[in-house]
């Protein structure tokens, strides 16, 4: 490996792939193919905490730390680990583990890091995954790459359906393209959320144009399956996510009573906000 790669892997409620993802990852480290792993716990109540401790072979000291408070971190065997008593979002977390990769870590020192972002259901996780999606981006010469995320079925893996452009959480992410990040730079720190919309922010924040263009963004062919979506959130919930983080990029402070009414009809189509009759 010519380059430190980090995996950041967000958890929340993912007991179903957790186990098998972790004991990949661990090969991953151990072969020299990552340095390192951001595991973010995020206020998970289904396991996946428990699953989490066990796959990796926490102590009692360790688990301890990293309980103990409402946010633990501890660094294990290559993992840095961070745990949310309450969950605190997809962009809380990226932005914890980066500044902590950053901090106590050597990662970011290599002027050829990078980072790829998979999420915690991923099913079926294979080295190119990692590794192939990287060299594209180097060889490419772009800050960031965004892979191609499938939903499939565990027990059928054929593709269920492709995310829309620029919405897919796998992708792979330069050192360098994070710089704004750690500086704090103004529009970084008012665009990515404190919760969710994340993916769909550091597209507008790393390729600005992909504002007007959402294809601009370039793209790699290597599939990652996933579990379904709409576990979490609807896919009005995530449209609108991504409406909000362009009114933050744009830092349109106008466009929050536009918000509030997308809200309202988000929610009517919902079926949960019921009016009234007139009599």
């Amino acid at each position: 490996m010519d380059a430190s790669i980090a995996v950041f892997m967000p958890a929340r409620n993912e007991h179903e792939t957790i186990g098998e993802n972790l004991r990949f990852l661990k090969e991953m480290l151990r072969r020299g193919k990552i340095n390192h792993v951001a595991l973010v716990i995020d206020g998970s109540v289904d396991g996946t905490r428990e699953i989490i401790f066990r796959e990796l072979g926490l102590n009692s000291e360790e688990i301890k730390k990293l309980t103990g408070k409402n946010r633990g971190t501890i660094l294990h065997n290559g993992f840095v680990i961070i745990n949310h008593a309450q969950p605190e979002g997809k962009g809380r977390s990226f932005m914890e583990a980066m500044f902590t990769l950053k901090g106590r870590t050597n990662h970011f020192k290599d002027p050829k890091s990078a980072v790829v972002n998979i999420d915690a259901d991923a099913l079926y996780l294979k080295e190119e995954h990692i590794t192939r999606l990287v060299e594209e981006m180097r060889r490419k010469e772009v800050p960031m790459l965004l892979g191609d995320h499938q939903e499939r079925n565990r027990n059928d893996p054929a593709r269920y359906a492709g995310n829309g452009p620029g919405s897919t959480g796998y992708r792979a992410i330069a050192g360098r393209a994070l710089e704004p990040l750690f500086k704090m730079d103004e529009k970084w720190a008012h665009t990515l959320p404190p919760q969710f919309g994340m993916d769909y922010a550091l597209n507008l924040l790393i390729y600005p144009k992909s504002i007007d263009v959402p294809l601009l963004v370039p793209r790699s062919g290597i599939e990652l399956g996933h579990l379904p979506s709409g576990r979490h959130l609807s896919d009005s919930e995530q449209v609108m996510q991504r409406h909000e983080a362009r009114n933050r990029f744009e830092g349109d402070l106008r466009l929050v009573h536009e918000n509030a009414a997308f809200r309202e009809r988000n929610a009517q189509r919902q079926g949960k906000i019921r009016h009234k009759k007139v009599r």
